[in-house]
């Protein structure tokens, strides 16, 4: 449902599932077809935009958990395997 379409039940191309039991739609033209390609695509250009906003605004916090999560694993193996030095966490920082 959008304001320039309304609540209207488009049509998709998919196989019947059982024989028999369709679901009436109504086909759209070539031009509804259209704003709704077009309405999609700003959906989900919007839901991009807003999920990289988020992981900018928390970039410092998911860094920050990341050299967390990698000491604490360095720490099991080295318990595991013996290694003799730590390695350079900060290398894997693409920052």
């Amino acid at each position: 449902m959008s304001h320039e379409l309304g609540p209207i039940a488009f049509e998709k191309s998919q196989p019947q599932f059982l024989e028999g039991y369709s679901n009436p739609r109504r086909s759209v033209s070539p031009k509804v077809a259209e704003e709704i390609d077009r309405q999609v695509k700003e959906i989900i250009d919007g839901a991009h935009e807003m999920a990289l906003q988020i992981l900018r605004h928390n970039q410092a916090l998911l860094e920050e958990t990341a050299q967390t999560l990698l000491q604490k694993v360095w720490k099991v193996r080295k318990k595991e395997t013996k290694f003799s030095r730590e390695p350079n966490f900060t290398a894997f920082h693409s920052g």
